[in-house]
């Protein structure tokens, strides 16, 4: 957040800030700490008369919003990496299995299919 250029990227990192600090009282270790949900709750606009001239008024909205975040405790970043890395290996190495000649072909068309 630090090199962001938004306008709310100060608050955000302030926020993360406080949010980890809470967590670290609550016994969650810094090292496997992940932020596990987040969401923005939307609250309805407030309503606000605006005077004009010549005694006309309109309405102001002042729209406010909350940002929620949810950290837990989580696999570290090399564990993710390792735990991909298998993936990635295990549907390298698969086969393409057994294929069963013997088998006789079901529903023939009476001529190409092209």
């Amino acid at each position: 957040m630090e090199f962001s250029d938004k306008r709310a990227s100060g608050r955000l990192k302030s926020m993360l800030c406080t949010a980890r600090d809470h967590a670290l009282l609550k016994g969650i270790r810094r090292e496997r700490m992940i932020v596990s949900e987040s969401w923005v709750n939307k609250v309805d606009a407030l309503a606000r008369v605006d005077i004009k001239g010549r005694s006309r008024t309109g309405i102001k909205h002042h729209r406010y919003s909350r940002m929620h975040v949810v950290l837990k405790e989580g696999p570290t970043r090399e564990e993710t990496l390792l735990k991909n890395r298998k993936k990635a290996l295990k549907r390298a190495l698969v086969s393409a299995g057994v294929v069963r000649e013997d088998v006789p072909i079901r529903n023939p068309r009476p001529q190409w299919a092209w």
